[in-house]
């Protein structure tokens, strides 16, 4: 998992961002060169997930409370998988989608 880190830091000095964005698979690899000008000055944190995570085995701490956004190219099972794994962690809302599939999580 890449990105996290830099939530995290953010997030123990006090700080918050509206929104975070999660993709997961290697066309989303591509992206990543790219995605700091793409929310320059939105505040939003970007966290990408590598091939080799285990949805289970995250520390997805950072994202509690938060508006997670999960976005990936892997198979159904493995974005549900991410998605509950985003949902265990309690954030504000998750909302995950796939080539196929969407799913919704809001804490009431």
């Amino acid at each position: 998992m890449n990105g996290h880190q830099a939530l995290i830091n953010l997030r123990r000095s006090g700080k918050s961002v509206p929104a975070v964005f999660v993709t997961d698979g290697p066309v989303w690899a591509s992206l990543d060169k790219h995605w700091p000008d793409l929310i320059k000055g939105s505040n939003f944190a970007h966290v990408r997930i590598e091939p080799s995570d285990v949805p289970e085995a995250l520390d997805l701490r950072c994202v509690v409370g938060l508006l997670v956004h999960v976005e990936g190219d892997g198979s159904e099972t493995r974005m549900k998988r991410l998605h509950d794994a985003f949902v265990a962690a309690k954030p504000k809302a998750v909302a995950t989608h796939s080539q196929n599939n969407f799913w919704i999580y809001h804490r009431g």
